[in-house]
């Protein structure tokens, strides 16, 4: 039985590094529990309370 490998897609280092950083960004505002939960049914709500998760992330790093 033959073993069919697929072709390496080139990929770009600045790409990798951006995609790290905003994982981990993701994963900072996930510790917030309205914002992990979803505990706002409205967007803008939500929103909201993404934005204020990301200024606190932004001030205590």
């Amino acid at each position: 039985m033959a073993v069919f490998e697929t072709p390496r897609t080139p990929w770009h280092w600045g790409y990798y590094r951006l995609r790290h950083r905003v994982e981990n960004f993701f994963q900072r505002i996930k510790r917030f529990r309205r914002v992990g939960a979803r505990y706002e049914k409205l967007a803008l709500h939500f929103l909201s309370f993404v934005q204020l998760a990301a200024i606190l992330d932004s001030l205590s790093s």
